[in-house]
């Protein structure tokens, strides 16, 4: 604690407790207002700067840990100390002040110190110690919330990561299956993935708009579709209202290369890929569907639903919205599979996200 605040509170409570004594003594009507001023003035005017040199004496040495004994000690001749200055305080300024009706002997003074000190002096001793308890929890409280935050923005960071070589290697695998059958569209493709590497490289948001994550999602289309031909068709339902709404980025596009590898590619037959995004209620929810073989058909089907991709997504919103979103994987009725992510709507920023897009 600053010495400016210890000084102010010391300040501010001894003239408070001064006033208070002040207005006790004239209400009995025993004294005038004028003489029970001055002499609780007098009186407690000297324990502004012994309370800020005790509070920093407790903490010096504080009544705890394997030196408590030794603090205790220095405690004991520190209390004896303040008797004796208190008695000689009071001593002194009498003639002026005139505490007592006759001149005092030192004796006297001593052992009303005695009486009127002894406690005030442990009593501000567990004061300070409160304060230093307090000051320690806040500290280590501000300390466990910016580790939590930079764990947070370190598990964000590398689940965001694993996602990009994850997506990479996926498409050069597609790109290397196709220059084997048709050089001038695995060519096309090579160029839509250099396009979608720049943006990649130029966007390290943790989160954009939905807009630009589905415009993510449409270039990643547009080279699987080289691959696939007439046997693709993606259909688009995206309510414009909740285009802005903020949306992990690389969180839509693994739904839809899980749909394609594992529903549509190994049903050997055309189908349909469905996109949409509506408000429900209080989430945002996104939804990818497929008319494929469905979750059990094959053993990549199943494994699709704890994939990598998948299982990345599903730890960073889980990290992004934790208890508050949801991606699912299920089986729809007749063929396909359905694959929905729900977010939290309206859409709170979390504060490592916050500190990350800043």
């Amino acid at each position: 604690m600053r010495f400016s605040m210890v000084a102010g509170v010391a300040t501010a409570w001894w003239l408070m407790v001064a006033l208070v004594g002040a207005a006790n003594e004239y209400g009995l009507g025993d004294d005038s207002w004028r003489y029970a001023l001055v002499t609780n003035l007098a009186g407690a005017v000297p324990w502004i700067p012994l309370m800020i040199a005790l509070h920093y004496l407790c903490v010096w040495r504080p009544l705890r840990g394997p030196r408590w004994v030794q603090a205790f000690a220095i405690h004991l001749l520190a209390c004896v100390a303040v008797v004796v200055v208190r008695a000689v305080i009071i001593y002194a300024i009498d003639p002026w002040v005139h505490f007592y009706e006759q001149p005092p002997r030192f004796v006297d003074v001593l052992q009303h110190s005695v009486r009127n000190n002894l406690f005030q002096y442990w009593l501000l001793v567990g004061v300070s110690h409160a304060v230093i308890y307090a000051r320690e929890a806040i500290d280590r409280a501000r300390t466990a919330a910016q580790l939590e935050a930079s764990l947070s923005r370190a598990e964000l960071a590398a689940l965001t990561a694993t996602m990009d070589p994850h997506f990479l290697f996926n498409t050069l695998q597609a790109v290397a299956e196709m220059v084997h059958r048709d050089a001038d569209a695995a060519d096309r493709m090579l160029v839509r993935l250099s396009a979608m590497l720049r943006r990649m490289l130029d966007d390290r948001r943790p989160l954009v708009p939905l807009r630009d994550e589905l415009a993510f999602v449409r270039d990643y289309l547009a080279i699987e579709h080289v691959r696939f031909g007439d046997r693709l068709e993606v259909r688009w339902d995206v309510d414009p209202a909740v285009e802005d709404v903020p949306v992990p980025r690389l969180s839509i596009q693994p739904l839809a290369e899980n749909a394609l590898r594992h529903g549509l590619w190994p049903a050997g037959r055309p189908g349909t890929l469905t996109i949409t995004a509506r408000r429900d209620g209080d989430e945002l929810v996104v939804r990818v569907s497929d008319d494929g073989v469905g979750l059990d058909a094959t053993p990549g089907a199943a494994a699709g639903a704890s994939g990598h991709g998948l299982a990345t997504v599903r730890a960073r919103i889980e990290r992004l919205y934790p208890g508050r979103a949801e991606l699912a994987l299920r089986a729809r009725p007749g063929a396909g599979a359905d694959a929905q992510v729900r977010i939290p709507w309206p859409w709170p920023w979390p504060p490592e996200v916050a500190a990350c897009a800043s």
